[in-house]
């Protein structure tokens, strides 16, 4: 579905910008890859974590989130 409308988003940019650039529809054939490498990279980014994870365990210290807060 999301590459789908992927798709249907470069069309537009595409049929909008084509006055500007004429030779346009052939860079946007490569479009398509960009979605596709971002979810892969962050597939694997996610795998490698969890895996990293589970391989360690639990650690000795939690993580605390120590932000200063604004308390106007």
């Amino acid at each position: 579905m999301q590459l789908s409308l992927a798709m249907i988003q470069i069309a537009i940019a595409t049929v909008v910008e084509y006055r500007l650039d004429p030779r346009l529809p052939y860079a946007c054939l490569v479009l398509p890859v960009y979605p596709l490498a971002y979810w892969t990279i962050n597939a694997l980014a996610s795998i490698t974590a969890q895996t990293r994870g589970l391989a360690r365990g639990p650690r000795d210290r939690r993580v605390v989130w120590d932000l200063p807060r604004d308390t106007t």
